[in-house]
């Protein structure tokens, strides 16, 4: 009987958890995305702040021609996050110089394709999606 318990206790903790997430509406988005219209792969990464190519790169994500990708649902709207004056930071670079150079020649070398310094007012804009190019 434990066990039955148990499973119906996580079932309602699940079923809560659903229930208390909160969906994208006209006035609050949680999810910004990436869409590549190029004819080649890229790489993109997302700063909070302005900021150069650092050595030790933490998040850099591959989006291949024609792709679409939506980065990882905040869990706060970003109307509320970027208030204020706030800006998001988008860097993309080229799949192939990525792949065939070492990173620190990148980041020395700054050799990036596209920066983005984006506001609430911009990504409202673009309907919060940034397409490259």
């Amino acid at each position: 009987m434990e066990n039955k318990n148990i499973i119906i206790i996580i079932i309602a903790a699940l079923c809560l958890t659903i229930m208390a997430c909160k969906y994208e509406t006209d006035t609050c988005h949680r999810t910004l995305y990436i869409k590549n219209i190029s004819n080649k792969d890229i790489y993109w990464m997302q700063f909070s702040s302005d900021t150069i190519l650092d050595r030790a790169y933490k998040a850099i994500y591959k989006l291949k021609k024609s792709e679409t990708y939506g980065t990882r649902p905040s869990l706060d709207c970003i109307e509320v996050t970027l208030d204020q004056g706030q800006r998001t930071y988008l860097t993309l670079l080229d799949a192939a110089v990525v792949e065939s150079t070492p990173w620190d020649t990148i980041c020395k070398k700054d050799m990036v394709l596209k920066r983005y310094k984006l506001s609430v007012a911009d990504l409202m804009r673009m309907d919060f999606t940034v397409t490259y190019p």
